[in-house]
């Protein structure tokens, strides 16, 4: 079973112990840019791409070549429930290398990461583990749009990280995916607008849209009833969408660095609500039966706790 991702589950670097949460894939050897900052900051909710908050990896030109850290990496590994992945992150990728390269005849692959490579598009080869693959990550490429016959194929697909790629749009055919898809992550993309096709993804529990220029999100987002992690940080929102308010199963939602100046009534309705991350908004102050948020100060709804975090680029 794979585990809701609300602490960054994150992949062992070794061949054995995995979804360790201490752990990271590929830790940077080079001092913290302020770019890294703002991309740290914005990959909330946590991802499962393998690197922890503090370790952004460098997003690189298709002439990079690989790290001598990506290179001392051992390619495959196992999780602590025995499922096998392929860590080929960093690696200057363009195709997925020959099943046998890695692989035994009769392994099966779980976890596919393709993290900080050079693919345009979701690779075809991927299709191959089609009856077992759970996990495919491709964080960090050049991908522009998504190749639908390929990821429909994937018949046990539940998390899939996109983030720090060129989309813009999502095809109607994502729908394929919404009998088996849990975690989905398109931060630091290009969408201007909210990508709709998603909703029909209707076992979503982890979504994120963080770091996009969305300017609002549609009220059926609502129809994402299963939903319990949702990032909106770094857009251009000037309201808590009514939308999201609606979805009662939220147990985090965060709204940071966006353009809200005040808060909804609605918010009471997110009974499970545990985190609200507001800072660097301009909400001054609330009306009454309003929620007031403060910062380092925690108020209740309902039974949640709802706080606000202040972090520093």
């Amino acid at each position: 079973m794979i585990p809701l991702d609300v602490d960054q589950p994150v992949l062992a670097t070794s061949g054995e112990a995995a979804l360790n949460h201490n752990q990271q894939l590929q830790p940077s050897s080079r001092p913290a840019t302020s770019e890294d900052k703002l991309k740290r900051k914005s990959s909330w909710p946590p991802n499962v791409s393998g690197e922890e908050d503090e370790h952004v990896p460098e997003h690189r030109s298709p002439s990079s070549s690989p790290s001598d850290a990506a290179e001392r990496v051992e390619p495959v590994f196992l999780t602590e429930d025995s499922k096998v992945g392929l860590q080929l992150s960093a690696r200057s990728l363009r195709k997925v290398p020959e099943r046998s390269t890695y692989l035994k005849e009769d392994q099966d692959l779980h976890y596919l990461v393709l993290n900080d490579n050079n693919f345009e598009g979701v690779p075809e080869d991927v299709a191959e583990y089609r009856d077992s693959l759970e996990v495919l990550l491709l964080r960090n490429n050049q991908i522009f749009q998504l190749d639908l016959a390929v990821l429909s194929s994937l018949d046990h697909l539940a998390v899939l990280e996109l983030s720090m790629n060129s989309l813009s749009d999502v095809p109607v055919g994502i729908a394929r995916l919404g009998g088996t898809l849990t975690q989905l992550f398109l931060n630091n993309n290009n969408f201007q607008q909210f990508p709709v096709n998603i909703l029909a993804l209707h076992n979503l529990q982890v979504l994120g849209l963080n770091s996009n220029k969305l300017k609002d999100v549609p009220k059926e987002i609502r129809r994402l009833n299963k939903l319990q992690v949702l990032g909106l940080n770094f857009n251009q929102l000037s309201s808590v969408p009514s939308g999201v308010t609606q979805i009662e199963s939220l147990t985090k939602l965060g709204l940071s660095d966006n353009k809200i100046t005040s808060l909804t009534s609605d918010l009471k309705h997110l009974v499970n609500l545990k985190e609200l991350l507001l800072d660097n908004n301009n909400v001054h102050c609330s009306r009454p039966g309003v929620l007031a948020v403060k910062v380092g100060r925690s108020r209740a709804i309902g039974q949640s706790v709802v706080r606000n975090f202040n972090r520093d680029l």
